[in-house]
């Protein structure tokens, strides 16, 4: 499933970023995974941290703003999947941790 999460995300989304976008959502990936290997980041690192996250969310908004009907409808989909997807990994996790 996770894998057709990220096909339709790629297709729907990737598409509608123009080169200098891509360019600047890799690099802010890239520079989260390098934060994120910190065990427990200082101040300066979780403002830098957010900053990136808020970039990478205006990337993902302008290229809301050129979807087409279809594509907005299938993201609202995917949206609905990702919610039943996360909530039964909780629900699982959940009983896990009761079994434990």
């Amino acid at each position: 499933m996770t894998q057709e999460i990220d096909s339709l995300f790629d297709n729907i989304y990737m598409t509608h970023l123009s080169a200098e976008q891509k360019q600047e959502f890799e690099t802010s990936y890239q520079q989260l995974d390098t934060l994120f290997e910190s065990e427990q980041p200082n101040e300066a690192q979780y403002k830098k941290i957010n900053a990136l996250f808020d970039k990478i969310d205006s990337i993902f908004t302008s290229a809301e703003k050129s979807l087409s009907p279809n594509e907005q409808d299938t993201l609202s989909k995917l949206e609905v999947k990702l919610i039943i997807f996360y909530n039964l990994a909780i629900t699982n996790s959940v009983k896990e941790i009761k079994i434990k």
